[in-house]
């Protein structure tokens, strides 16, 4: 006959043994059997999920990263960087980037390529590429942009070179007077020379281009001399003999001046006088050193072609033309018109040979 409330015998064969938990594990089984009676679920995590340059946010309740990707809601290409790594566990307010591969253009100094990156900034790339940025300066991009398919990046690389240039100068030309000389003579007494000048610059290049030059130094290294050219100051001197009755035959002698004009001589063809000269423009001739004088034609066994004499009332005139009616001691003098020539008539005049 049994006893009413009697334990049953834990040590009977056949029957369960009783499972000890700790209490945090009794805890914890409690919670989950009262959540599930209950139909309790975790509470969401908003999250923000960055895909290159495109942010979203979401919220879940997904363990860690690997199970938020693998919802299907982001397709993550092939190869793409996921900070914080997949089996990261999701915190409220964390931030997942995705950085996809992507091809861009990428200059450095003279050297383009095509590369494929995973960097998610220019900054990332530069760290990626150990570009040198205290050689290469990053063009309309800046460090915190994103990378995009496509895009072209360029750091123009820039170098300064010390150069050195051999560079001649010359000492241009000093003159100085010589009274030994004429008046316009000239006379070199000294070559010149150009001196050598080496010159010291500082030549900033820009991928490999030359973009400014700036002198920094410069020595003579070979002295040169200007050219020194001596120039006359020695006055001609010119012997003027005036008509006198004491003159002898050869240095002065009175003769007879008719005159000729241009007028005529064009209107008899005769332009061209016997030296050869063209008369037909002018009764003057321009001499090197007694300036405009007149012109005359006389009989050259009296006084010779290209003489100059002096003729009382009208000055110095040149030999240049003889005549048929011109000899002995008689001067045909030219004037510009027949009128003039006319008014003159026929004069005995004092005439002085100077040269």
């Amino acid at each position: 006959m049994s006893r009413q409330g009697k334990e049953p015998d834990t040590k009977q064969p056949g029957r369960l043994r009783p499972m000890i938990l700790r209490a945090s594990q009794v805890t914890a089984l409690i919670m989950t059997l009262a959540f599930s009676a209950v139909g309790f679920e975790p509470t969401p995590k908003g999250v923000y999920i960055q895909i290159d340059d495109t942010v979203v946010y979401q919220e879940t309740t997904e363990k860690n990263v690997a199970d938020i990707l693998a919802t299907g809601d982001f397709e993550v290409e092939e190869g793409s960087i996921v900070e914080p790594g997949e089996q990261a566990l999701v915190q409220d307010g964390m931030y997942i980037t995705i950085s996809t591969p992507k091809t861009i253009t990428l200059q450095v100094g003279e050297t383009t390529e095509t590369i494929e990156t995973t960097s998610l900034t220019v900054e990332d790339l530069i760290a990626e590429k150990a570009i040198d940025t205290t050689q290469s300066t990053l063009q309309s991009l800046s460090p915190l942009d994103y990378i995009k398919e496509d895009t072209t990046i360029v750091f123009n690389e820039t170098e300064v070179k010390q150069e050195t240039t051999q560079e001649t100068q010359p000492l241009g030309v000093e003159y100085k007077t010589d009274d030994t000389l004429y008046e316009g003579e000239e006379k070199v007494i000294q070559e010149g020379t150009d001196q050598e000048i080496t010159k010291t610059y500082d030549v900033t290049y820009v991928n490999g281009t030359e973009t400014q030059r700036t002198l920094v130094s410069e020595a003579v290294t070979k002295e040169g001399q200007p050219e020194i050219i001596a120039q006359g100051t020695k006055v001609r001197e010119v012997e003027v003999v005036a008509t006198s009755t004491a003159m002898t035959q050869s240095a002065s002698m009175t003769m007879e001046l008719s005159g000729y004009s241009i007028e005529g001589s064009i209107r008899y063809g005769e332009c061209t006088a016997a030296s050869g000269y063209e008369i037909c423009n002018s009764a003057y001739y321009n001499h090197p050193t007694y300036g405009t004088i007149r012109i005359v034609a006389a009989d050259t066994s009296i006084i010779p072609m290209g003489s100059i004499i002096e003729i009382d009332g009208f000055g110095k005139a040149i030999v240049l033309d003889t005549g048929s009616y011109i000899k002995g001691n008689r001067l045909d003098l030219l004037f510009a018109t027949d009128a003039e020539a006319l008014a003159w008539g026929r004069n005995n005049v004092g005439v002085a040979i100077v040269e």
